[in-house]
């Protein structure tokens, strides 16, 4: 309570955000105090994104797969959104069994040669069986092109999330392109030092605490670390 002609300044104790429960929602000032705010309740349909830059919770709506092209390929958690795979497309030499991730595409049999003509492609029947190949976007799982009596089996190569995934190992004619799921930060203690790409993870570091020298800028947000600065120390000479 400030001063008046009849009274002294009255001093409080400034308020303190519980760090689990609640953020700080109103800095404070000479004359008023810190306001905190209970963090937002993400539902069952949401997940945490990271922060507001009031470092509030940023609840995100969680992506619901297409049921008739897609698959979910990894279940969503309180941090991380639901993961979408689309399903095989087998082309007209290809027979389609199965569904979701375990869907593939058994490769027809033909006789004869493929040779090419120019640009074009002619079949010379040597009388003798062969198999179809697997497409661009296929990888051969089980069987071979070259054993007429084992069919190939080709099944999707995986495609990481732009988001959520990262490439951790390179796909093969005969092996599936390896996905990792990011590291998800702990936004209560740590922030994003460096982004991921779609080869490497992403980092997090903790964030800075201001020392009783020191007094806050600027507050951390999902990407960047609280800022803290020396405070002035005040002359005590005459």
């Amino acid at each position: 309570m400030a001063a008046t002609t009849t009274s002294n300044t009255e001093c409080q104790a400034l308020s303190t955000c519980d760090s689990d429960t609640q953020f700080e929602a109103t800095e404070p000032s000479p004359a008023a105090d810190r306001e905190c705010s209970p963090f937002t309740v993400c539902t069952d349909s949401e997940f945490t994104a990271g922060r507001t830059a009031l470092c509030d919770l940023d609840c995100q709506a969680l992506r619901v797969c297409d049921a008739d092209t897609h698959y979910e390929s990894l279940a969503p958690t309180d941090e991380t959104d639901r993961l979408c795979a689309a399903t095989i497309v087998c082309t007209a030499t290809q027979d389609f069994n199965g569904v979701g991730a375990a869907a593939t595409c058994t490769t027809q049999a033909y006789t004869g040669r493929r040779v090419l003509a120019g640009a074009e492609e002619r079949r010379l029947d040597d009388g003798v069986q062969h198999w179809n190949s697997c497409e661009d976007n296929q990888y051969i799982s089980s069987g071979s092109t070259h054993d007429s009596n084992n069919q190939p089996v080709c099944m999707a190569v995986s495609e990481c999330d732009a988001i959520w995934q990262y490439e951790s190992v390179a796909p093969t004619s005969t092996s599936n392109r390896e996905c990792t799921v990011v590291s998800v930060c702990d936004f209560s203690s740590q922030y994003e030092e460096t982004a991921t790409t779609s080869t490497s993870d992403r980092d997090c570091a903790p964030i800075s605490t201001c020392t009783d020298e020191q007094y806050r800028t600027a507050q951390p947000t999902s990407t960047t670390d609280r800022e803290c600065v020396p405070a002035s120390t005040c002359s005590t000479s005459s």
